[in-house]
């Protein structure tokens, strides 16, 4: 079994709350869980799961970061590449000062980790980069989705000196025509979905993460009946996935 966890809100005004849920989340899956990233090996005798984190936002960095290193874990980060800067003078609180509702193509570039900072983590070991588009624009209603994919990749390779081998489809959303374009730069592609993915393959090629944002257990979402209608759940994705490339429709979240 392999479940890809999706993490988005961890904003400062709501962290401070709840942090401590995190933190057992955290250690709850250190010790039941293989903690892995894509490409590593699977376990056959614990259950497999990938943390991944969306945006970059800099909460991400103050909050996030420290934890993960603490339960020395590994992560994946999608970063929307076009909206980082190199460096930045302004305060830690100048950067935590934004709402985890505010779209992502309307927040400060402070408001994101910079190069530098994710240069420090990517370093570690202890977070591994995704591309998450330039500008983390829904690829379905743009002509540019190639330069979206390849461009992003380009940088954030550039910047950290590192293959990116990883993409979080913005906002899961992506057609027959995205997806090919998506393969011929990237080994895995992540979207959003509750299901057992049972390999770095996925379903037909494509990692579907399971939302946790809001946790108010930190065990939930391996609670044995999650664990069942992710797998119930899993010949239903596959359908969709197949009909998507029929061109019957575009894959939305």
């Amino acid at each position: 079994m392999l479940l890809a966890l999706l993490y988005h809100h961890i904003n400062a005004p709501a962290f401070s709350n709840s942090e401590p849920m995190f933190r057992r989340h955290v250690e709850h899956l250190r010790t039941h869980c293989n903690v892995v990233v894509p490409g590593e090996a699977l376990s056959a005798e614990k259950m497999n799961v990938c943390l991944t984190f969306d945006d970059a936002g800099v909460d991400f960095y103050y909050y996030v970061y420290p934890i993960i290193q603490a339960y020395q874990l590994k992560v994946l980060l999608a970063v929307p590449a076009g909206r980082i800067q190199d460096d930045t003078s302004a305060s830690r609180e100048q950067r935590l000062s934004f709402s985890p509702l505010t779209p992502i193509h309307e927040r400060h570039p402070d408001h994101f980790c910079t190069w530098k900072e994710l240069q420090e983590m990517s370093a570690t070991g202890s977070v591994r980069v995704a591309s998450h588009g330039m500008t983390h624009r829904n690829l379905l209603t743009t002509d540019k989705y190639e330069e979206e994919l390849r461009e992003s990749k380009r940088l954030i390779e550039q910047k950290l000196r590192t293959d990116v081998s990883s993409l979080v489809f913005p906002y899961g959303m992506f057609n027959l025509h995205i997806l090919t374009t998506a393969r011929a730069e990237y080994r895995h592609l992540f979207a959003v979905g509750a299901v057992n993915n049972g390999s770095w393959n996925g379903i037909d090629g494509i990692i579907y993460r399971i939302p946790c944002d809001g946790m108010i257990d930190p065990s939930a979402v391996l609670a044995r009946r999650r664990l069942l209608g992710y797998t119930v759940n899993t010949p239903k994705m596959k359908l969709k996935t197949w009909l998507m490339k029929r061109k019957k429709f575009s894959y939305k979240s």
